[in-house]
């Protein structure tokens, strides 16, 4: 794997936002890929939750502000 060149102009936000998002082939790029995957984990996990009935009842306010 070779290394891509380092371009040292100033990149504005939109384009370094552009290159986290979609691009995971820098530090910042997969850190971002990892925090989505756990978000959505827990969202899920969340909604879980949420649809058991005895979880729900003692802890619907909590859920709901996660959610």
């Amino acid at each position: 794997m070779t290394a891509k060149p380092r371009n040292h102009e100033p990149q504005s936000l939109k384009e370094t936002l552009y290159r986290v998002i979609f691009e995971s082939d820098t530090r910042a790029g997969k850190l971002f890929d990892r925090i989505l995957i756990f978000v959505i984990l827990l969202s899920i996990l969340v909604v879980v939750l949420d649809s058991v009935q005895s979880i729900s009842a003692n802890f619907h306010t909590i859920l709901f502000s996660l959610e």
